[in-house]
């Protein structure tokens, strides 16, 4: 990452200030350049990742003087892509004018098409140990903006990016096909092409093979396995959290308690989405409404009020398989619990597949808000977005996405916790790829593991049972690898 430092000091106080803030840019492996505002070319800005920019402000609001070429020369550059900030000492007995240079920088550079990093810092005079406090958070903003904006991540191309999309689509499609050849049954990959093709010479056993039985499970195994991982993107994203998932909000647990009692209740697949829906929903509002209760707002605090939801919830769902009938009901929710896509159909399959498909598609649509909104609120108010609102329709679709996959598949664990990780370190922090990324890898991971689970035993292996095993020693090697900040 490049970061270009351009001051303007008159009394030495902005110079000191800019020198501050490149040795905290240089402390985070930052590359710097430091320039005097009289020296600098705003064209050659659009070299850089990361701007911020120190001016004094002269008498009464007035620019530095010899700064006015280099202002008036930025709203004939573009700097989409780049990051800036801006920061500045001044006299606040100058009142409305108390570094006004500052503001109207801010404002400049606003209008080249590059990202507020953080908003404006104002210093009074000599900069004081409190505020040397205040840069240090100023430039771990700036960073934190660029590493999740793209600027300084993985992935430097967008030729790269799709690249790896298209690799992992074409993945997912060859193991679709091997899995639709691997059973009990197995099929070669001519009677395989022939019946995909609809071929007269395929004999109707096999047509229902792969018609009835397979096809319908793996598209299901994919779908589930997407929205699992988007969502638990999702959720990591807005909570700006990365042990957040749809299993330790509660949201699954949640979503089983719905499912549940529509299986006590004797409701059908509709019924069964809203009443998932539902417990779902409320799950991860308590989850998120408990830590604002007692007014924190850290980790642990999500963490833990995730953890109280989630064994409400298990213990709801203990009750309701006491009062379900051992001899229909409780098999049906011992299912729910513990994960399978035995009983998919292309019924259900299809009473489901909408809600997915539009809860993905939403997600898809603000990924890069995502990223924004994970930068915290501060920055996503600079960026112009109504962050109650698009939170909550983040929660909403992400929720969605979980109540209908348990609805089909009933709960299956470590999806929307691993799954997120790993595409960011494949393809880096910036959701606009790593959130499609996340949906590819999810649905390669179910798909694996269902083949797996009917294939390994002459019984069917319970799918949160083989994610569990799976799931648990690669969750530990990314802890090692240090790639989660806890």
């Amino acid at each position: 990452m490049k970061a270009e430092i351009i001051y303007a000091s008159l009394t030495g106080n902005n110079e000191e200030i800019a020198e501050i803030i490149q040795n905290q840019l240089r402390e985070h492996h930052v590359d710097t350049n430091f320039t005097e505002i009289g020296q600098a070319d705003a064209f050659d800005l659009p070299v850089a990742d990361l701007i911020v920019i120190v001016p004094y402000t002269y008498g009464e609001g007035d620019l530095p003087e010899e700064g006015l070429d280099f202002f008036d020369d930025l709203q004939d550059v573009n700097l989409s892509g780049t990051v800036f900030g801006v920061a500045g000492s001044g006299d606040r007995w100058y009142a409305e004018d108390y570094c006004k240079a500052v503001v109207e920088f801010d404002h400049q550079l606003e209008t080249t098409g590059a990202t507020r990093g953080v908003q404006p810092l104002f210093i009074d005079l000599h900069p004081e140990d409190a505020d040397e406090q205040r840069l240090d958070d100023f430039t771990t903003s700036l960073i934190k903006t660029a590493t999740q904006l793209g600027v300084y991540p993985m992935i430097k191309t967008r030729r790269r990016g799709y690249g790896i999309l298209l690799l992992t689509t074409l993945a997912l499609i060859g193991l679709m096909l091997v899995a639709l050849s691997l059973g009990r049954y197995q099929l070669s990959l001519s009677e395989l092409i022939a019946t995909l093709t609809g071929q007269a010479s395929v004999s109707p056993v096999i047509h229902n093979i792969v018609f009835s039985l397979r096809l319908p499970r793996i598209l299901a195994a994919a779908a589930i396995g997407a929205a699992l991982a988007i969502s638990g993107t999702a959720y990591q994203s807005i909570f700006q959290n990365p042990l957040v998932s749809p299993d330790l909000l509660g949201v699954s647990n949640g979503a089983a308690v719905g499912a549940a009692s529509a299986i006590l209740l004797g409701w059908h697949t509709v019924g069964t989405q809203i009443l998932a829906f539902a417990l779902g929903l409320i799950a991860v509002l308590l989850s998120v409404g408990i830590p604002r209760l007692i007014h924190q707002s850290s980790t642990l605090a999500l963490v833990l009020a995730g953890i109280v939801i989630s064994g409400l919830m298990q213990a709801i769902l203990g009750l309701l398989k006491y009062l379900a009938d051992p001899e229909s009901q409780l098999q049906d929710i011992v299912y729910w619990q513990l994960g399978s896509l035995a009983k998919v159909n292309l019924n259900s399959l299809g009473a489901v597949l909408p809600l997915l498909i539009v809860g993905m598609v939403i997600l898809l649509i603000m990924r890069w808000r995502l990223t924004v909104l994970a930068l915290g609120n501060q920055v996503a108010f600079a960026q112009g977005i109504n962050v109650r609102l698009e939170r909550g329709l983040v929660i909403l679709s992400a929720t969605m996405l979980t109540a209908s996959a348990v609805c089909l598949s009933g709960t299956i664990g470590w999806i929307g916790l691993i799954v997120p990780h790993m595409a960011r370190i494949i393809i880096g922090e910036n959701t606009k790829w790593s959130l499609p990324l996340s949906g590819l890898i999810g649905a390669i991971f179910l798909l694996v593991v269902d083949t797996l689970a009917r294939t390994l035993s002459a019984g069917e292996i319970p799918l949160s049972i083989l994610t569990g095993f799976i799931g648990t020693p690669i969750f530990i090697a990314i802890l090692l690898s240090k790639k989660v900040a806890l």
